[in-house]
C-alpha cells in the first residue's frame, strides 16, 4: 500500500512525505530503527514523540506525532501528523487486513501462545505462503505491526494474541478479523486483570466471538473452558488426547494418543522432541495441518525438526549439568506443569531456579506458597527464589538479588544435576541462567542447545 493512498483513507498530514512510497516495515524504538522504517511515537513509560528526532537522525523513513510534536521537528522533516497515535495505528492495521484476501488465524491462550504460533507457520509453510506474528508481537502494537508486513503473495497471517484484561483480544479482533483461531488453554495467568478462572476463560473467549467468515474454531477439548467458549461458534473440530465431550457437535475430531517420543493422530505417528506436557500443542498444530490439505509426511517433519525457542523450555548442557531454560514467562499454570516434568525425569539431582510470577493481584501469596509446597511435594533437591513475591514466602530459600542467586546455584551445582530457571518475564532470570553457564567453567566449550 502506498502512503498516499493510507493518508486519503485515515485522514493523515503527510509533510515532506513522498504520497507514491510504499508503505514499508514499522518500529517504536528509536534505539534500532533501520533506515527507510517509519518510526511510531507510541507512548510507554515515556511519550514515544519524544524520540522522532532520534529516529529522524537515523534516517527514518518518516515519523508519525500529533500535531503537537509534529511543530517542534525540523522543518522539511518527513513526517505524519495524526491526532491519536494509538488509534492511528489501529486503524491502519483494520485498513492493511482489509485489502488482505489470503486467511488470518489468530490465537490467544494462558500458555504456549508463541510455541504454537511457530508450529502452526512451519507447519503451513509446507504448503502455504504464511507470515506469523515476530517474537511476541501480540498486542495492540505488535498486531497492527504484522498487518502491516501483509501483501498480496501470502495466502495465510498467523496472528498471535495476547491480553491481561478484558476486552483486550475482541478489539485485536476487531483490527485483525481472523476467519479461524483456537485457544491453547486457559489457566492462572494475569489474574490481576482477569480476577477468576471464569474471567480468564471469558477473556480468551474473545477470540472465538471475534471470528469472521465461517468462524472456524480449533478446539482443544481437553480444556472444559475452552470447550465452553466455543458453543457460540457454527463450525468447530476439535483436538486433544482424552475423550471430547458429548453432544457438542464438533464437525471433525482429531484425537491423539501419546507415544514414546510424540503422538499419533489418525493413525500417523508423529515425533516431537519436547516435554509431554507440549505435545497438545503440536497436536494443535497437526489440526490446523490436516484439515487445510498439508501432507501427513509434511506435517511430520515440520514437527520433528521444531527446534523450540529461546525461554520455553530449550535443554541446554554444559559440563554434564543439564539445564532448562523456560525463562521467558511463568504463571501457576506452566510452572506446575514445568515442575512435574523436571520432577519426572530419570536421572540427576533436581534443582529449580525461579522468579516470581507476576499480575497474579489477589492470589500472589496464595499461588507462591503453592509454589513451594510443590517443590517439596515433588521431592526437589534444591531450590533458589527470587523477587518481591517470594521474599514473604516461608521455606522459599530465597536469595536477595540475581547476584546471590548465581552464586548459591554455582556452589551447589555439581555434574548430572538437572536445572530449571523460570520466572515471569520482569525478572530477567535468564541473566541468572546466563551467568551460571559462564562460570560453571568458563574455559569449556560454549553451550549447546538440545531439542
Amino acid at each position: 500500500m502506498k502512503i498516499g493512498e493510507a493518508a486519503r483513507e485515515l485522514g493523515w498530514e503527510l509533510r515532506s512525505v513522498n504520497p507514491t512510497m510504499e508503505i514499508p516495515a514499522f518500529s517504536n524504538d528509536s534505539r534500532n530503527i533501520s533506515p527507510g522504517e517509519i518510526f511510531w511515537g507510541l507512548k510507554g513509560t515515556r511519550d514515544g514523540c519524544e524520540f522522532a528526532g532520534d529516529a529522524l537522525e537515523k534516517r527514518a523513513g518518516a515519523v508519525v506525532v500529533n500535531r503537537r510534536w509534529a511543530d517542534k521537528l525540523p522543518s522539511g522533516s518527513p513526517i505524519i501528523v495524526v491526532s491519536n497515535i494509538e488509534k492511528a495505528l489501529a486503524a491502519y492495521g483494520s485498513l492493511a487486513r482489509s485489502k488482505f484476501k489470503g486467511k488470518v488465524f489468530a490465537l490467544t491462550g494462558s500458555c504456549g501462545k508463541t510455541t504454537v504460533k511457530e508450529l502452526l507457520y512451519q507447519v503451513l509453510s509446507k504448503k502455504y505462503r504464511v507470515i506469523r506474528s515476530q517474537a511476541s508481537y501480540n498486542n495492540h502494537i505488535g498486531v497492527p505491526f504484522t498487518l502491516n508486513l501483509l501483501n498480496d503473495k501470502l495466502e495465510i497471517a498467523v496472528i498471535e494474541m495476547g491480553a491481561n484484561h478484558p476486552g483486550e483480544i475482541a478489539e485485536l479482533c476487531e483490527i485483525a478479523r481472523p476467519s479461524a483461531g483456537l485457544i491453547t488453554m486457559v489457566g492462572r495467568a494475569h489474574m490481576a486483570g482477569f480476577t477468576t478462572l471464569k474471567g480468564v476463560a471469558e477473556a480468551k473467549g474473545e477470540l472465538f466471538r471475534g471470528l469472521i467468515g465461517p468462524k472456524l474454531g480449533f478446539v482443544n477439548f481437553d480444556d472444559a473452558y475452552i470447550v465452553g467458549q466455543s458453543d457460540i461458534l457454527p463450525h468447530r473440530l476439535g483436538y486433544g488426547f482424552g475423550l471430547p465431550p458429548a453432544g457438542k457437535g464438533f464437525a471433525r475430531l482429531y484425537r491423539a494418543a501419546e507415544t514414546s517420543d510424540g503422538f499419533n493422530l489418525l493413525n500417523n505417528d508423529y515425533k516431537f522432541p519436547f516435554p509431554p506436557f507440549m505435545m497438545i500443542h503440536a497436536v494443535s498444530a497437526a489440526a490446523v495441518g490436516h484439515f487445510w490439505g498439508v501432507e501427513t509426511e509434511n506435517i511430520a517433519d515440520a514437527l520433528a525438526k521444531f527446534e523450540g525457542l529461546p525461554g520455553r523450555m530449550r535443554r541446554i548442557v554444559k559440563e554434564g549439568i543439564i539445564i532448562y531454560d523456560d525463562t521467558y514467562n511463568s504463571n501457576p499454570s506452566s510452572l506446575k506443569a514445568a515442575l512435574q516434568y523436571i520432577s519426572g525425569l530419570k536421572a540427576g539431582r533436581k534443582i529449580a531456579a525461579l522468579g516470581d510470577m507476576r499480575e497474579l493481584g489477589n492470589y500472589e501469596e496464595m499461588e507462591h506458597k503453592a509454589a513451594v509446597k510443590l517443590l517439596q511435594e515433588l521431592d526437589f533437591d534444591k531450590w533458589f527464589t527470587c523477587g518481591e513475591a517470594f521474599s514473604k514466602i516461608e521455606g522459599a530459600c530465597y536469595c536477595s538479588d540475581k547476584d546471590e542467586m548465581t552464586h548459591e546455584i554455582v556452589k551447589y551445582l555439581r555434574e548430572g544435576d538437572i536445572v530449571l530457571f523460570k520466572g515471569s518475564r520482569a525478572n530477567r532470570i535468564e541473566h541468572v541462567m546466563n551467568e551460571v553457564l559462564k562460570m560453571i567453567n568458563p574455559n569449556a566449550p560454549a553451550a549447546r542447545n538440545e531439542t
